[in-house]
């Protein structure tokens, strides 16, 4: 039988492999210009999305917010996530914490976010975007917003008046509450609400838009916690407290016949013809997500809060006089390989029903997003959209020569193996399953060997585990008695035990060493005892020369300290680097003793002599993070990578030259600016670097080809008729459609078909394929000897 086989826009034919085929972005180039592909490594989720926003006249038009990841809006094409803050610098991360976020109900373009990450740091403000997030411009309201803050799951905090887009309202967490009549061009703070030195303030603003007047809605809710619900219903020329109302709404919704839902940790209420009436569908529990059906006024959803999984999902259809246990009759499908069974409603901050399709519904929580096609089904099925949400915070990494290309470090959710950038991985370590791993490495002369050290509940207690594998599996320290976590080193060689030795850095404590996997451990002498601080650090002061076997380096306050003796003792070799808590050392792979230290605005230092003396890099100004990579071709030195500002400017760069000349390789279009805090080189692929963030994940950035891409071939199959594993594939720029027909023995190219995503097998060929925002990527694995 003749099966057919449709793929689209690029096609590699080729034997026993599976190919991956991107085409570069726009990228021009110059001096100093390098044109590289930049995208998130594929994990999937793994933060806390805090609020979701579906635009009411346009269906698919929806928008999330996440407490450190930024926001993002769907691509129904290509169903995945566009994230709509890369272009903010490092200067700018705290914008990446959306702390409310607001659409135009009149204007479909025009999108709002409260921006700001933490209260101790800048900038934050009011966000207004005029073509859905593409680009932003400042309101200059320069309030302060949580969005990484305690009740960040309440909302939303922002609102545009249906019935006149040039109306917004604001509620602030310390300032009250304020209100524009310019759309945003300027801003009055409304008097009659009050503000909160606490931190709490006012977390959710309704319109009621059925209560209109001269082309202004008239009756408006804004919920403050510690207080309650107030309204007012004349347009906000005067605002009273909702007698009875919940002290601590977290969220408000009104349907379209003018009834308001608040959700609260008092309960679930309703406000109707002046009386606020108790309708909780499991007691006087906490809930907080909710949702009214726009359609069908008396149907609305509700879940309640805590901080675990499997939050209850509730749904009425006569306005709360009973309810349904929702979570009582489901079925999950997650797509994320790693992600347990547990990973569902979990301390879920925000559901909605589609306005375009009643059963449809999205909800958001610690994890990520998911969506039922249809809530009245039994049992409803649920499934996760996590494609381009990418959103875990990056502790450190490494990057063996062989095997994975990249082992990462992970807080909340402990780290992972990674053997493939735009796939998900199929777990995480285990073994311990530590809560973050918050130091990692390998061993220079047997990379099967690994080690690692985390903690529980944000160090809390710590503890490690080693791998002999690769990374594949781990196994628990047999001690660790030293409290939390911290960094690790592994030493380049073996000494005569046969297994090299571990140094770590605990916290607010001297180094500490095992030659025995682990099992056991001893004191060090003559290092300092403050090298890490605190659990959420990101400086790495610990390193081991990659060549010498058991050399060890720390740097600490200006002071640059060598072992020899696989950091049994210390001895300060330099002393005159400058002092900064914002550091990293790292030694270079392949050439002994060299060392470098990256001191932020104090720039980038290089030493050949294993840190007795340091020369600076007169071109570096900045060196935030910096990392070794694999060498250019016909390069015996590692290429080097910056992220920082280099003659005097800001950017990613590689050198191939040991620093002499840099080429930046992002655009300002792209600045993987939230709070980078590492950096590793693949040392597998020339050209390739990875950068991990406080809330976007990790970054991979590698050199765009135009006459070869960079394939990746999958494991051969254990029968492999064609014994040439070379594969070779040619860019094909403009788009087309290819349709071909598979037999036993033969290959033919037909006419052409539309957008097919999936492929048939007929026992001979299979086709997997997978888009993103621009591309389809191809992957064939055919077992014919005759194509």
């Amino acid at each position: 039988m003749r099966k057919r086989l449709s793929v689209v826009l690029i096609l590699a034919i080729f034997i026993v492999n599976v190919v991956s085929i991107a085409t570069a972005p726009d990228i021009s180039s110059a001096a100093g210009q390098a044109s590289y592909t930049l995208d998130n490594v594929a994990i999937g989720g793994g933060g806390y999305v805090t609020g979701i926003v579906l635009h009411p006249a346009e269906r698919d038009l929806v928008y999330i917010r996440t407490d450190v990841g930024g926001a993002y809006r769907w691509d129904p094409s290509n169903t995945c996530w566009i994230p709509l803050n890369d272009s903010f610098s490092q200067s700018e991360s705290n914008l990446y914490g959306i702390d409310g976020i607001a659409v135009d109900a009149n204007n479909p373009d025009i999108v709002y976010i409260c921006a700001g990450k933490y209260n101790w740091s800048s900038p934050y403000d009011v966000l207004k975007s005029t073509d859905r997030g593409k680009t932003w411009s400042r309101t200059n309201l320069n309030k302060i917003f949580l969005g990484n803050g305690e009740y960040r799951w309440c909302g939303e905090p922002i609102a545009v008046d249906p019935n006149n887009s040039n109306i917004v309202y604001v509620g602030t967490r310390y300032d009250g509450l304020w209100k524009s009549t310019n759309g945003t061009g300027t801003w009055s703070q409304v008097g009659a609400i009050p503000t909160d030195s606490s931190g709490k303030g006012i977390r959710s603003i309704a319109f009621d838009k059925s209560s209109v007047s001269g082309g202004v809605t008239q009756k408006i809710y804004a919920g403050v916690l510690g207080q309650g619900v107030y309204m007012t219903i004349n347009g906000g020329a005067g605002w009273s407290k909702i007698s009875g109302s919940p002290a601590n709404p977290n969220r408000l919704e009104v349907a379209s016949d003018g009834t308001l839902y608040i959700s609260s940790k008092e309960g679930m209420f309703k406000y109707s013809g002046g009386n606020i009436t108790n309708i909780s569908p499991n007691g006087n529990r906490e809930y907080c997500a909710i949702s009214v059906d726009q359609h069908n006024p008396g149907t609305v959803l509700c879940t309640e809060l805590y901080w675990g999984f499997w939050c209850p999902i509730y749904r009425s259809t006569n306005g709360g006089g009973s309810w349904t246990k929702i979570t009582n009759n489901i079925e999950t499908h997650s797509n994320v390989a790693w992600w347990p069974g547990d990973y569902f409603s979990a301390a879920t901050a925000a559901i909605a029903i589609d306005p375009h399709d009643s059963k449809r519904v999205w909800f958001t929580d610690w994890f990520g997003i998911w969506r039922t096609p249809d809530i009245t089904a039994s049992p409803s099925q649920w499934y996760t959209y996590e494609r381009g949400h990418e959103e875990m915070v990056a502790f450190s990494m490494t990057c063996p020569s062989n095997g994975a290309y990249l082992l990462t470090a992970i807080a909340d959710n402990d780290g992972m193996r990674h053997t493939d950038l735009i796939q998900y991985p199929t777990g995480k370590y285990g073994g311990p399953g530590l809560q973050e791993t918050t130091g990692i490495d390998f061993c220079e002369s047997d990379q099967s060997i690994l080690a690692r050290i985390g903690s529980w509940n944000w160090g809390e207690t710590g503890g490690g585990g080693y791998s002999l594998d690769n990374g594949r599996s781990w196994t628990q320290f047999g001690s660790w008695p030293y409290g939390a976590n911290g960094k690790l080193a592994i030493s380049a060689g073996k000494p005569s035990s046969g297994q090299p030795t571990i140094v770590v850095v605990p916290i607010n404590s001297a180094p500490k060493r095992s030659t025995d996997l682990g099992n056991s451990w001893s004191d060090t002498n003559g290092a300092p005892s403050n090298s890490i601080t605190g659990f959420w650090s990101w400086n790495h002061p610990l390193a081991s020369d990659r060549v010498v076997g058991n050399k060890f380096y720390l740097y600490n306050g200006g002071s640059f300290y060598c072992s020899t003796d696989g950091g049994a003792n210390w001895s300060r070799v330099c002393d005159s680097l400058p002092v900064e808590s914002w550091h990293y050392v790292k030694a270079a792979p392949g050439m002994a003793n060299e060392v470098w230290v990256s001191l932020k605005d104090q720039g980038l230092y290089r030493s050949g002599n294993g840190g007795s003396s340091f020369n600076k890099l007169s071109n570096v100004q900045q060196a935030y993070l910096f990392c070794f990579g694999k060498a250019a071709p016909g390069k015996t030195n590692p290429a080097v990578f910056v992220y920082g500002k280099i003659d005097n400017a800001e950017g990613i760069f590689r050198s191939d030259d040991m620093g002499a000349f840099w080429v930046r390789i992002n655009t300002d279009d792209f600045k993987i600016g939230d709070d980078p805090n590492c950096m590793e080189g693949d040392r597998q692929v020339f050209g390739r670097v990875y950068i991990g963030t406080n809330g976007r994940g990790y970054f991979y950035g590698e050199p765009y080809d135009d006459t070869q891409p960079t394939l990746t071939p999958a494991p051969s199959p254990s029968s492999t008729p064609v014994q040439d594993d070379t594969v070779k594939a040619k860019k094909i720029t403009s788009g087309i459609t290819v349709d071909g027909t598979l037999n036993e023995s033969s290959w033919s190219l037909s006419k052409g078909m539309n957008k097919t995503i999936y492929g048939s097998n007929n026992n001979t060929a299979t086709f997997g394929v997978m888009w993103d925002q621009d591309n389809l990527y191809v992957g064939a694995r055919v077992l014919d000897n005759t194509l």
